[in-house]
């Protein structure tokens, strides 16, 4: 569940990533054929490889930047924001223009 920016209540999103990994061992050189193939990431190790930081990671990067709902409306936009309100600038209106009649 993440927080959708628009309405601010909670969102449900799914999450789907597919990685191939190629471990590599630190310092092992990895081929120039490596260069080619972009159909899995090369990920050196230097000791025993950690799957959960990398699960966890590989969750974080697959995230949406910005969670949404499909439709939405913002905070205060429901029934009752159909009453007309004043706008705060209105009664700053009515000043300046009394203001400009009176020079």
């Amino acid at each position: 569940m993440l927080q959708c920016q628009r309405c601010l209540e909670d969102v449900a999103v799914g999450v789907r990533s597919r990685s191939r990994l190629r471990l590599v061992p630190a310092g092992e050189d990895w081929g120039d054929q490596d260069l080619d193939d972009d159909s899995y990431e090369a990920l050196e190790l230097e000791g025993l490889l950690d799957v959960r930081a990398l699960i966890e990671d590989e969750v974080l990067l697959s995230l949406p930047a910005i969670a949404l709902h499909e439709q939405c409306s913002p905070p205060g936009a429901g029934a009752d924001s159909d009453v007309a309100k004043p706008s705060p600038f209105a009664k700053l209106g009515t000043e300046l223009g009394r203001l400009k009649q009176g020079k």
